[in-house]
């Protein structure tokens, strides 16, 4: 019986799997018959971490397997750049002895993961109401364009033609702020980056957050209460995100500032992406909407609504493009699970 093997490869963690291959043709959603959770740091090479994940299977081992990558991938060779691993597809099939390996990149996964989605997997977004809610139906993404993007450690973005998941370096495109203060916040940035080039990344994104506490606090500071003013002394700057999301959400006026403009600038993004690909459907992946979707839909709407609309003459289509938020943290597991039951 072939298995296949999947693989969500992450800076600090990586999250693998087995699948029985019949199983896969019956239901594309099947549950793995193996899985495991490894922190990616602890491993010296790609391989390394294969092995060790294999170490606990005892049955045949997979026909093929697909891993996502954070980082470029080009003729079946990749650096993951957090890890300081360069990697080819061929040494890991002749290291671990899986006779088909490929490679793609990470956010790609999340592409072919739209081919797999259930209703349960996301919520879909109104605009005008704020309101998200689950829907009947999956969009098509076998017709047509459809674009997806996220932000999380970083700032992905694709699109999909016909069924086709093209991955793209968007999140790179240069940062174009419009009000004053955001012209002072780029300035700020590409100051302490040492750089001219200032992408959305480095706007939207976790380090993003992070990079908008050094900037508001030399300002903005006296907003902060007790809680915040405490966390930012005991942590020598090196805040939690999560901490402050929570903050943001009792109303702490500090921390609803950095969110605020974190959606505003999101906002702006999406619209690019929107205008770029004049998509069917949009899907929004990566974990900080996902986890603050209170946030989004409440106190921090406004902001990013203004963000998401300010595109002139093109605000058309802003108004009319579907939005849909993945609500799966597993969405990268699930593209590199389709695209490896794919290569049988």
């Amino acid at each position: 019986m072939p298995y296949v093997m999947s693989g969500d490869i992450g800076g600090t963690k990586a999250l693998l799997a087995i699948y029985d291959s019949e199983q896969l043709k019956a239901n594309n959603r099947a549950s793995p018959v193996y899985e495991k959770n490894l922190p990616s740091g602890r491993y010296d090479s790609l391989s390394h971490l294969v092995n060790s994940f294999l170490e606990g299977w005892d049955k045949e081992k997979p026909s093929a397997c697909c891993l996502g990558i954070p980082g470029p991938v080009n003729d079946g060779k990749a650096y993951v750049t957090n890890l300081d691993w360069e990697v080819t597809e061929v040494e890991v099939a002749h290291e671990t002895g899986i006779p088909k390996v490929r490679f793609i990149n990470d956010f790609a996964a999340v592409g072919y993961s739209t081919h797999v989605l259930l209703p349960d997997d996301f919520l879909t977004f109104d605009h005008w109401s704020g309101v998200v809610h689950k829907s009947d139906s999956v969009p098509c993404t076998k017709k047509g364009v459809t674009a997806y993007l996220g932000a999380g450690t970083g700032l992905g973005a694709g699109f999909i033609v016909e069924g086709n998941v093209y991955p793209s370096e968007g999140g790179h495109i240069s940062f174009s702020p419009i009000e004053g203060e955001d012209i002072e916040y780029m300035r700020f940035v590409r100051a302490k980056y040492n750089s001219d080039h200032v992408s959305f990344e480095r706007m939207v994104s976790g380090l993003g957050l992070h990079d908008l506490h050094d900037f508001y606090w030399q300002r903005l500071h006296s907003l902060a209460g007790p809680a915040i003013r405490q966390h930012v002394l005991e942590t020598e700057g090196r805040i939690d995100i999560e901490f402050f999301a929570k903050c943001a959400e009792t109303g702490d006026r500090y921390a609803l500032k950095i969110f605020r403009k974190f959606f505003y600038y999101y906002g702006l993004f999406i619209s690019d992406m929107v205008v770029v690909f004049r998509p069917k459907n949009l899907f929004i992946a990566g974990g900080i909407l996902a986890k603050n979707i209170n946030l989004f839909t409440g106190s921090c709407l406004d902001e990013f609504k203004r963000g998401f609309l300010c595109k002139g003459r093109m605000r058309g289509f802003s108004e009319t493009t579907p939005i849909h938020i993945m609500m799966n943290p597993n969405v990268g597991l699930m593209g590199a699970t389709y695209y490896a039951s794919s290569m049988l």
